[in-house]
C-alpha cells in the first residue's frame, strides 16, 4: 500500500499546494500525489510545478473529465506532465458528474460509458506515436499525432463507482479510481473492475486501486 496525499486542499492556492506536495515526500514520507478538478486549480498545470518540486513521488489525476477537454488535449496535457516529471505521471480520467459537467460547464452530460471508453481509445492512440484515425458516436479524431510524446508510456487509470463502468475500468483501463462508498461496498466493486478486466482477457489483480479518504487531523 502506498500513503498519497491530495490535492489541492480547501482554502490552500497553488503554490501553497506544491509547496505542501514538496514536504509531503520529502519530509513526511509520502508516496504519491493525487489531484482532484473541481472549480480550484486546474489538474494539468499544478501537476506540471508538482513535477518540477519533486523528485520521487508518483503525480497522478483522480480525476480529470474526459466531457470538457478533446482527447487531443488530453493526450497533449498528458505528455507534457509526463516529460516534466521524469515518467512518474498516471492520467486519471472519468466522467465526472452532472453538475460539474452539465451546470458547471454546460455540456450535456450524455452517454458517459461511451464518452469514457472512446476517450481513452483516441488518448492512446496519439500517446503511442500513431496519427489518430478513430470514428466512435461520442468523439472522432482524425490526422491528429502527437509532437511531444513522451519517452515513458502514460498509464490511464478509470475513476468509476457504478458496476457499468467499474466493468468499463476493468476492461480498458490500467487501474482504478474511487471515491465517495462506503466500505461495505469495495468488494463488489472490486469483482466488477476485475470482471471488466476477465472479459478482455486480462488479470487485474495486481492494478492499484487509488482510494481518496477524507480525514481530519
Amino acid at each position: 500500500m502506498k500513503l498519497a496525499i491530495s490535492l489541492p486542499a480547501p482554502g490552500l492556492d497553488a503554490r501553497t499546494c506544491v509547496e505542501l506536495a514538496r514536504r509531503a515526500e520529502q519530509e513526511w514520507g509520502y508516496e504519491a500525489i493525487w489531484l482532484a478538478e473541481t472549480n480550484g486549480p486546474d489538474s494539468f498545470a499544478l501537476a506540471g510545478a508538482l513535477a518540477l518540486a519533486t523528485e520521487r513521488s508518483t503525480i497522478g489525476t483522480a480525476i480529470v473529465p474526459v466531457y470538457n477537454r478533446t482527447p487531443a488535449v488530453l493526450a497533449m496535457s498528458a505528455a507534457t506532465v509526463q516529460q516534466l516529471s521524469g515518467g512518474r505521471f498516471v492520467l486519471g480520467l472519468g466522467s465526472s458528474s452532472h453538475a460539474i459537467i452539465g451546470d458547471w460547464n454546460g455540456v450535456p452530460f450524455e452517454r458517459p460509458l461511451a464518452h469514457v471508453r472512446e476517450s481513452v481509445a483516441i488518448v492512446r492512440q496519439a500517446l503511442a506515436g500513431e496519427k489518430t484515425e478513430f470514428a466512435g458516436t461520442a468523439f472522432r479524431s482524425h490526422g491528429f499525432r502527437l509532437g511531444n510524446r513522451p519517452r515513458q508510456p502514460v498509464p490511464i487509470y478509470l475513476g468509476a463507482l457504478r458496476e457499468r463502468m467499474l466493468r468499463l475500468a476493468g476492461e480498458i483501463g490500467d487501474g482504478l479510481i474511487v471515491n465517495l462508498f462506503p466500505v461495505t461496498a469495495l468488494p463488489k466493486m472490486l469483482a466488477a473492475y476485475r470482471a471488466g478486466a476477465t472479459s478482455a482477457g486480462r488479470d487485474a489483480a495486481g492494478d492499484e486501486v487509488v482510494c481518496r479518504f477524507q480525514v481530519l487531523v
